[in-house]
């Protein structure tokens, strides 16, 4: 029997007074969505690193943060063009520095009220779509 391969993503949840850090970001075919920090575990990566590395290219500037206690995991199919499954793991942060600045990748940034994150789950937020993973992971808090 032939292993299954798959792709780990991790993202973090920077919290902040009852808000939640969202980056803007448009892909490739024009789709607009709300984001968390983060990416996939590359070969010989821990999660940490992986946090570490993806913070510094998503929000460069940012030196004063922290990881927090794992919220969410799930496995996700038909997300990749090679059509491996990728499992999602979602840990809680705070950032202490109060200067973002976000990567060429991302549009921009909102700080969005936790409380209102289950009423906006698959809608748009100022003309972004918001995936419905960080609603399941909103329920963990």
């Amino acid at each position: 029997m032939q292993p299954e391969l798959f792709y780990v993503g991790v993202k973090i949840m920077f919290i902040r007074e009852d808000t939640v850090l969202l980056l803007k970001r448009t892909d490739p075919g024009g789709r607009k969505f709300l984001d968390l920090p983060g990416g996939r575990v590359q070969d010989g990566e821990s999660i940490e690193l992986t946090l570490k590395r993806e913070v510094g290219e998503e929000l460069p500037g940012i030196n004063n943060w922290e990881i927090g206690k794992l919220i969410y995991a799930c496995r996700l199919l038909n997300v990749k063009p090679d059509g491996n499954p990728l499992v999602l793991i979602i840990h809680t942060g705070k950032i202490n520095d109060q200067t973002i600045t976000v990567s060429d990748e991302h549009d921009s940034y909102i700080w969005f009220p936790i409380k209102n994150i289950l009423e906006f789950s698959g809608k748009e937020i100022d003309g972004y779509q918001l995936g419905t993973q960080l609603h399941e992971a909103i329920k963990n808090l």
